[in-house]
């Protein structure tokens, strides 16, 4: 690695309180070494939205006495390839980590709009916002 490249990546990592020398990614053609933490930014931040968003879809679902019916439909989903449902009911899973929340987030926008049928005319507006938003997040994985 040359000394301009070197004092570069230095440069970069410097804010981080990161040292950077000879690595794995070294070597490697198209790998920048100062964007390989980007990635890992971008996934915490993911998980701290998502777990958020949980947390509010259950405050959400308690406010408006829906938690149950999030549950019952939770119940329903049967699994295929690639997706194994929760086995406790969605208002337990308070702290998943790695396949669990992979695949709830697979299944929490069409898992909260079947819990959220049969709405009064006053809660459509309401309950069709926190559906949008929930699908929002759940588009951007």
């Amino acid at each position: 690695m040359g000394r301009k490249k070197r004092l570069a990546l230095q440069n970069s990592f410097g804010g981080f309180s990161q040292k950077v020398g000879n690595n794995v990614y070294t070597g490697l053609d198209r790998v920048s070494s100062p964007d390989l933490h980007k990635l890992d930014f971008l996934h915490n931040i993911y998980l701290r939205l998502f777990k958020h968003m949980m947390e509010w879809v259950e405050g959400f679902l308690k406010k408006h006495k829906r938690h149950q019916g999030v549950d019952d439909a939770g119940k329903e989903i049967a699994p295929y390839p690639g997706f194994s449902p929760p086995k406790k009911p969605y208002s337990e899973l308070k702290q998943g980590q790695g396949k669990v929340m992979r695949n709830l987030a697979h299944c929490i926008a069409a898992v909260l709009g079947s819990g959220l049928r049969n709405l009064a005319s006053s809660q459509y507006r309401e309950f069709k916002s926190a559906l949008q938003c929930v699908s929002a997040l759940v588009k951007f994985t």
